[in-house]
């Protein structure tokens, strides 16, 4: 069964942790639309299937020295850009 994101308990939850002046980490963001909701309500951070499955070690550990990508980066940087649909981009 997948989760997705909930506003009525996920709002609430982002607004605690920020009164708290805390960081505010989504687990679980599995779509880009979960994860635009999430940017649109100024969550700090994000993990879960969207960025990538759990991996074994040696891939992880590969992760960490090269990084993401940066075409991914930039493509859901366009994708969430409110000038997207402007400019004839998919938004």
């Amino acid at each position: 069964m997948r989760r997705s994101v909930r506003p009525a308990t996920t709002v609430p939850g982002l607004k605690r942790g920020r009164s708290l002046k805390l960081r505010v980490v989504a687990e679980g963001v599995a779509t880009l639309e979960e994860l635009a909701f999430l940017q649109a309500h100024e969550c700090d951070e994000a993990q879960g299937y969207y960025f990538s499955r759990p991996l074994p070690i040696e891939q992880f550990a590969r992760l960490l020295r090269t990084g993401i990508p940066e075409p991914s980066v930039v493509v859901h940087e366009l994708m969430l850009s409110p000038l997207a649909s402007a400019e004839g981009r998919p938004n």
